[in-house]
Formats: structure tokens, sequence, C-alpha cells
């Protein structure tokens, strides 16, 4: 309803055992090259974990696996866990899939293989892309507009209409940037400079820790 959009909820009481897959079965593969991966996806303020497989250029098939219950980096040869921090609300997670498979397994990204989110959370759009975008550049439908955000917005259109305002930029994106090597805990760096630039994306930022250097 803040939204005022479909979403699709998926809830359990075993983040294990409540999930949904695609491609559905095993044999198949999304086979997606672009590197960034984005979901708009709201806190239910309850476990939620999501799991990203890919190939990288040792033809080895690698998995993240990112979690609000994660409290640490693990990184084993095929499997990189970590913990994941979401505001409230409605937050857009950004995954830079070659910035994390080079840092967690010294490796190259090739594709995308397969997404598995879990519960417990609210799901609106899952979509990948060569690189990051700001709001501006990116369709309503893979923005995170709230209804209260949309009405204000209308104000300010038509304020900037009759000449009395010019806009603020009203935008709010949250991301997964580049993995920077710190020390502690959880770390919100800018975008790669290949990305649009920090002022590009507003400051309420999903965020996943340093993997060991």
């Amino acid at each position: 309803e803040d939204l005022v959009s479909s979403a699709l909820e998926i809830r359990g009481t075993n983040v294990s055992t409540t999930s949904v897959t695609c491609p559905p079965e095993p044999s198949q593969s999304l086979g997606i090259k672009l590197p960034f991966l984005a979901m708009l996806v709201k806190n239910v303020n309850k476990y939620f974990t999501f799991e990203v497989e890919i190939l990288d250029d040792q033809s080895q098939r690698r998995r993240f696996r990112a979690g609000s219950f994660n409290t640490s980096t693990k990184v084993s040869p095929f499997v990189c866990s970590m913990p994941l921090k979401l505001d409230k609300g409605w937050n857009q997670v950004v995954f830079n899939l070659a910035d994390f498979t080079k840092r967690a397994y010294g490796t190259n990204y090739i594709e995308t293989l397969r997404v598995t989110i879990h519960a417990n959370c609210r799901l609106r759009r899952i979509f990948f892309s060569d690189r990051l975008y700001s709001p501006e550049e990116m369709p309503p439908e893979f923005r995170i507009m709230v209804r209260e955000l949309q009405q204000v917005a209308s104000s300010i259109q038509e304020e900037v209409a009759e000449g009395e305002t010019t806009p603020q930029g009203l935008r709010r994106q949250t991301s997964l940037p580049s993995l920077a090597k710190r020390k502690h805990g959880f770390h919100a760096s800018s975008p790669p400079s290949t990305a649009a630039s920090e002022s590009d994306f507003l400051t309420e930022q999903v965020s996943l820790p340093s993997l060991p250097a």
C-alpha cells in the first residue's frame, strides 16, 4: 500500500525452508552477465537472507549469502556468508557481483547462475544492470517511491511549475557498495569510480562488511 504497487511477500518461521528461486530447476541457469544486482525489498523486522550463485573465470560455481542474522563474514572456497543490515521500511539493495567475486575469491565474475530470496521480506523487484544508475536515469518502476514521497514530489512539481522553488532531488537508494579494506564491521563505501558519483546516491545505505584482505 505504501508503494501503491504490487509486491511479493515471502514469510515463514524457518528462513532456510521458505524461499523463491530463479530459475526453479537445478539444471537451469540464468546466464546473466550484467555485474550489478539490485533488489527492492521491504524490511519486515524479521530474519531475512538471500543467496546469489555465480560462475567465475575458473569455471567454479561460487555463492554469496547475505543475512540479517549473520554477525560476521566467513569466506570458504565456494561460499561467502556476510551480515546484512536493512533500514526501516523499503530498501534498494545493490550488489556489485564483480567486485565481491574479486575480493572474496580472487577470481573474475562471468555470470549469475541463480538467485534465491528467503523469508522474511516483501519483494517488489529484482533486476540486473551494467553499472549503477542514479534514480533519475531509471524508470519509475525501478525506484523506491513511497506514497508520502509521491505526494511531496507532486507538490514540488506543482511549485516548480509556478516558479516558486527548485526540486531538491527526492531520491532514496540503499546500496551494497564495493567492499572496502577496513578492519572493523560494516562499512558503506561510495560507489566505484566507474559508477555514478556519491552525490547521486542518497545517504541511508544497506551495508556489508569488509572481506579479509
